[in-house]
């Protein structure tokens, strides 16, 4: 079981993409989700993507680049201290 501080270090990563890309940049925050999703289960994003067939893979990792580049921004601005070895 994880400590109550990890979990809402967690949670608080959860949130991210709805507080630094919506409602501005929603597309962003759709590749960046479905990505992470992907990345958390072992699925492929390329094959996620042909599934969807909504958008071409080169515009679905821009997305997800920018999303993360303003997400990290974000974190910046706000001084949000992440504990990548956690």
């Amino acid at each position: 079981m994880l400590p109550p501080a990890v979990v809402s270090r967690h949670r608080a990563a959860l949130e991210w993409p709805a507080t630094y890309l919506c409602p501005a940049h929603v597309g962003s925050a759709r590749a960046l989700g479905l990505w992470a999703a992907c990345k958390a289960t072992g699925r492929s994003f390329d094959g996620a993507l042909k599934a969807r067939a909504t958008m071409h893979r080169s515009v679905a990792y821009r997305l997800r680049d920018k999303g993360l580049s303003l997400v990290s921004v974000g974190l910046a601005r706000d001084g949000v201290l992440v504990d990548v070895a956690a």
